[in-house]
């Protein structure tokens, strides 16, 4: 049973145990690498950059420049997409190419929603434990030390060996991000994503800014959800829609 549960998978036990090994070559190496920042004098191929707002703007900085990128994220809520994807789409609009992979089971359901409906750039599910971008075959960033969100960027000709052949192995684990739930019956894709973001808490104009619709247009597809399920309230609603896919054996993790 590939990745530990009863779901089959592409690629198969061989394909999930290919993915282990190239995920352990990598982490090992990570493990150097930490070693080496740990001396006096840190390595000039090593660049640690700091977690959250410095992060951000690091990425934000630096982006611009990058020509190709492989990304691969384990874990992945729909508030991060709120500031990755305008991102990436932005990135893409000046000749970026972009392949990231999500994990099949560290990706929430209101996230696939978010993926589902992007048209710039290529996502796709996997068999994904460890994190990591590849930028331009030239780089690579890792988890940095400590621990918070830190990362650090190599460039090393080692790294990057060990990076691709990891993400060669994901790949052939791969499956593009499902569009919409086909059991999901008279709703349409934009209005499970809203019902999947509403249940999260969102309001109206925090799900608007994400799909890029209009605040009206997410009330008119709340009004046709509310009629469709037969419902008085958008919490009656999601309680419907959530207690069906339960029911189908469908529960997806939650953003909180």
């Amino acid at each position: 049973m590939p990745g530990g549960t009863g779901v089959q998978r592409r690629g198969g036990q061989a394909g999930w145990q290919a993915v282990l090994d190239a995920a352990a070559a990598l982490q090992l190496h990570r493990r150097s690498l930490l070693a080496e920042l740990e001396r006096s004098r840190p390595p000039v191929d090593i660049r640690v950059v700091s977690g959250g707002p410095l992060l951000n703007e690091h990425l934000r900085r630096e982006s611009g420049s990058w020509r190709h990128l492989l990304s691969i994220r384990p874990r992945t809520v729909a508030p991060e997409l709120e500031y990755s994807l305008p991102n990436n789409r932005r990135l893409v609009d000046k000749g970026l190419t972009m392949t990231s992979v999500f994990d099949r089971l560290g990706t929430s359901d209101a996230a696939l929603g978010l993926l589902a409906g992007e048209t710039k750039g290529r996502y796709v599910l996997a068999d994904a434990p460890v994190q990591m971008k590849v930028i331009d075959h030239r780089s690579v960033m890792l988890e940095g030390p400590g621990p918070d969100t830190c990362v650090m960027v190599v460039q090393r000709p080692a790294t990057v060996e060990l990076a691709v052949r990891y993400w060669a192995a994901v790949m052939v684990t791969s499956d593009p991000v499902p569009a919409a739930d086909p059991a999901a019956g008279v709703l349409t894709e934009r209005q499970q994503v809203v019902v999947r973001l509403l249940r999260e808490g969102w309001t109206d104009e925090r799900v608007a800014a994400a799909l890029r619709v209009s605040v009206r247009t997410v009330r008119t597809d709340i009004a046709a959800v509310l009629e469709s399920v037969g419902a008085r309230s958008r919490f009656a609603a999601a309680w419907r829609l959530a207690s069906t896919e339960s029911d189908r054996g469908l529960g997806a993790p939650s953003d909180t």
